[in-house]
């Protein structure tokens, strides 16, 4: 049951603060006074939203109060009883954030801030949606009738979905829907096992075992014989490799045996040869190299001596040329900038400074001749307006006087402005004249120091010509020395490499000699090791042809093996073949037997579900029927229609008019628009009663319309009398005062929209 509500900027309402009773409870007001809004506000408390709000016709911002002054946040407050336990809910609505919700259950905070935890909180605890709510509990204003209206298909589907039984439709239609799978299925798995049994016939596995075996054994026979033969060939290979052995070492004995034969008569000859070339003793030629050698010691040094002496000079000679080099640069520069400060004066300083202040001053000038003007024009501006008093000496102005002051401003205006222009110009001429000197002077400090100290240094100029002049004189008298020296040397060396020469050629003679007795010993010695050596060629060759035999032979069973290993494998997965096809088909068996047993369940729980669906729904028309037997004669006054029946019929939910003792369809040709809303009012009532929630109660918006002064009197005392034994609360909307007669609580909503003032609720 709801309990109070509280808005506070929500629509047209600044603060305002409900408290709902139970019973039959009215809210009178004019159109645009709030009243609707109410219930919004109560729709967004439980749903977090509105229908408008949901289906875009209206943004969430527009919730928000936004006359006579523009709000930014919207806060609600709804507190409702279940059962024994009071449940608090809080909405804040910003525009330019997101939203913020919070419910507490007896002051106890359980959900929140996030606005969707809330809503399903509420949604788990009422056990309803917005659609739902809309639909059995909410008539909202010119939709009383709206379950007229709908198409047939339209109207049975929500039928189903409000009385909760549309979900039969989907159990019955998914079954169908998983029993032609399953149905497909089995097909399938039959056809399967009938290709399965179809493959099988081409398997035979009685032979292809007896196969499998008999290949299994030649395999072991053969491989028993392999291991003999190996033994053999074994055998055979190290008697094999003891012959390689000797042969290897009687055909190298005999090879350098050779080779020495050819060493020996090589040095025989290279010995004839030098023996003839050989005429100093050797003792001489030694000493003789020695007294060379002290010889050519004592030139080196002389020579070392001279060289120094000369590289001194030679150092001093670059010394002096790069010297006069760069003082014949410097000389370059030196007259550069002789030349540009020939222009430059001396007390180009004082010249730059005048002119700064030169400058100075007649930009003083432009700026007080640029100030005089404008006074003389503002002054010119006020005598043309002017019409009584003189606005610059205030004495009355005439006409006469009026054009003699005129004519000697503007004469005074001219002055100053060719004055102006021949200042501006002389301004001109002097940044341009400082600019020149500005530079000359930058130019002058810079060079000026260094012009100086190039002048001293160009004197040295004489100084380096001379040292140079001495010292190439001093190198030309030191050159003949060394070429001298460099020819002795020369010689020297000459001799020094012929003794060398003669030297060596007997100290070849002497190791070649001793190579000589060496290598006859050598082959003296590999002579008797050849005797010693025991090969024969023709047991070689016999062992080669034996070996190769047995080598061919073990060959050619491993090639046996090979491929009757390749013919196991052929028959092993041809057994593979039929166990795979075997394990298929019996699994492809009992599959399409659990399928069948599957299929059969499917149409029993699609038939199930269709009539049990039937019964539920007949339930509720029957249910509906009952209400409508009492209330019918509560809300319809007259007694030309005696009752009305709700009825299934033709795949659609349709009303029934009992008239001329028949029930019959209701027609609108044969009925009227407060016999129209009547029979809406009784269907909304009927099935809010027996679809109660937890809420338990009817919210009807504006339910008079069509309906005339005895009828509404008469839906007054329904609401007051007869409904609240069923429901916990009546709220009804309305303009209608007629409906104020019977009810419990009647609120008052009041606004002046000439104002766009806030709504106002007062309690009666």
């Amino acid at each position: 049951m709801l309990q109070t509500l509280t808005l506070n900027n929500w629509k047209s309402h600044k603060h305002t603060e409900i408290n709902f009773s139970q019973g039959y409870n009215v809210i009178v007001g004019n159109i645009g006074s709030g009243k609707t809004s109410i219930f919004d506000a109560i729709v967004f408390c439980l749903f977090g939203s509105t229908p408008n709000v949901i289906a875009r016709k209206l943004p969430i911002k527009d919730l928000i109060m936004s006359k006579p002054v523009e709000q930014e946040e919207a806060n609600l407050t709804l507190t409702l009883k279940i059962n024994e336990d009071i449940y608090k809910i809080e909405r804040i609505l910003y525009k330019n954030k997101s939203s913020q919700a919070k419910i507490y259950k007896n002051d106890t905070l359980i959900r929140g801030p996030k606005p969707s935890d809330v809503n399903d909180e509420i949604k788990k605890l009422l056990n309803i949606n917005l659609d739902s709510f809309m639909k059995s509990n909410y008539a909202e204003q010119n939709s009383i009738d709206y379950f007229l209206k709908l198409p047939a298909n339209e109207r049975k589907a929500l039928f189903d979905n409000l009385f909760d039984i549309s979900f039969y439709d989907d159990i019955s239609i998914n079954a169908r829907q998983v029993n032609n799978k399953l149905k497909s299925k089995q097909d399938d798995l039959i056809q399967k096992v009938n290709e399965y049994k179809k493959l099988l016939e081409n398997y035979k596995k009685e032979d292809i075992d007896n196969n499998i075996k008999s290949i299994k054994e030649e395999i072991n026979n053969i491989n028993t014989e392999l291991i003999r033969t190996n033994e053999i060939l074994n055998n055979e290979k190290q008697k094999e490799q003891e012959m390689q052995k000797q042969k290897q070492n009687y055909e190298s004995t005999n090879i350098l045996i050779n080779n020495l034969l050819g060493k020996q008569a090589y040095l025989e000859k290279e010995l004839a040869q030098l023996k003839e070339t050989i005429k100093d003793n050797l003792s001489t030629l030694q000493n003789n190299l020695v007294k060379i050698k002290n010889e050519k010691e004592l030139i080196q040094k002389n020579k070392l001596t001279i060289e120094q002496e000369y590289n001194n000079i030679r150092s001093k000679t670059l010394f002096y040329n790069n010297k006069l080099q760069e003082l014949k640069q410097k000389s370059h520069d030196y007259n550069k900038i002789n030349e540009l400060l020939k222009d430059i004066p001396k007390e180009i300083n004082d010249v730059v400074n005048k002119l700064v202040r030169d400058i100075d001053n007649l930009r003083d000038e432009l700026k007080e001749n640029e100030t005089k003007t404008k006074t003389l024009e503002s002054d010119i501006e006020l005598l043309e307006k002017s019409h009584a008093n003189c606005p610059i000496c205030t004495q009355e102005l005439t006409s006469n006087h009026k054009e003699e002051i005129l004519t000697k401003k503007v004469l005074e205006k001219e002055k100053l402005i060719e004055l102006f222009a021949r200042t501006k110009n002389n301004y001109t001429e002097k940044q341009k004249d400082y600019d020149l000197r500005n530079k000359q002077r930058d130019y002058f400090n810079r060079n000026v120091e260094m012009f100086e100290k190039l002048k001293l240094e160009l004197n040295d100029s004489d100084k380096y010509n001379k040292l140079l002049l001495d010292n190439t004189n001093l190198e030309k008298e030191i050159v003949p020395k060394l070429e001298k020296i460099n020819k002795e040397l020369e010689n020297i060396d000459l001799n020094h490499k012929t003794l060398e020469n003669k030297i060596r050629i007997i100290d070849d003679y002497e190791k070649k000699q001793k190579d000589l007795n060496n290598i006859k010993q050598d082959f003296n010695n590999n002579k008797e090791l050849l005797t010693k050596l025991q090969y024969n060629p023709e047991e070689y060759t016999k062992i080669k042809e034996q070996l190769q035999k047995l080598t061919t032979e073990h060959q050619y069973k491993k090639e046996i093996i090979i491929e009757k290993d390749k013919q196991l494998k052929e028959e092993s997965f041809k057994l593979d073949q039929y166990k795979k096809l075997f394990e298929n088909l019996t699994f492809s068996e009992k599959e399409s037997l659990i399928l069948g047993k599957y299929i059969d369940d499917f149409s029993i729980i699609s038939n199930v579900a269709k009539k049990t669906q039937e019964q539920v729904r007949q339930y509720v028309v029957e249910s509906i029927n009952f209400i409508f037997q009492d209330l019918w004669q509560q809300i319809y006054p007259y007694k030309d229609f005696q009752n009305i029946r709700f009825n299934v019929n033709e795949g659609d939910y349709k009303i029934e008019l009992f008239f001329n003792n028949e029930y019959k369809r209701e027609l609108d040709e044969f009925i009227s628009g407060g016999e129209r809303s009547s029979i809406a009012l009784a269907l909304r009532i009927a099935m809010s009663l027996v679809m109660r929630n937890k809420l338990n109660l009817i919210i009807l918006d504006e339910p008079t319309h069509n309906l005339d002064k005895k009828t509404v009197l008469q839906l007054s005392n329904l609401f007051n009398s007869y409904l609240p034994q069923f429901v916990d609360q009546i709220f009804v909307i309305t303009h209608d005062s007629d409906l104020e007669q019977y009810a419990n609580n009647v609120y008052h909503i009041e606004r002046n929209k000439e104002t766009d003032g806030a709504t106002e609720v007062n309690i009666k």
